[in-house]
């Protein structure tokens, strides 16, 4: 059995990084430990699927759910090189099957346009006390 998985990072709330493994636990561990993701935040791993096969197998249902997960509007990492992580477009490799076969996938992590919403009430709600402080001295 091999788990797919998602990464997303503190520090970068719309990015995600999409990979499989035999042993979650111990891949965090690994991806923690391996400096990569350095100065992204707390990584958070969250389990997407788990499926037979060997690794060749589980890579296709990678691209899937990296598909899935753009299609929520989220940037997908796809790995992390000497510049650090880069971004990819799961798109340009994708066939309509995937595309169609992502659709059917629950992305559990929510649309990455509506994780901007809570800071965006948190600004709006700032600047209307600020305006009621102000009204308020001004009288």
């Amino acid at each position: 059995e091999r788990h797919v998985y998602a990464l997303t990072f503190e520090g970068r709330p719309q990015h995600v990084y999409i990979g499989q493994s035999i042993d979650p636990k111990r891949r965090l561990a690994q991806h923690r430990q391996s400096g990569d993701w350095y100065g992204l935040g707390a990584i958070i791993l969250t389990p997407l699927a788990v499926y037979s096969g060997t690794r060749m197998d589980v890579e296709r249902w990678e691209l899937i759910w990296r598909v899935r997960a753009q299609q929520y509007g989220w940037r997908v990492f796809g790995g992390s090189n000497d510049d650090g992580p880069y971004v990819v477009d799961p798109m340009r490799r994708a066939t309509r099957q995937d595309v169609s076969a992502a659709k059917r996938c629950k992305w559990p992590l929510g649309s990455a346009r509506t994780a901007r919403r809570p800071f965006a009430v948190m600004v709006l709600a700032l600047t209307l006390i600020g305006v009621v402080l102000h009204h308020c001295l001004v009288q």
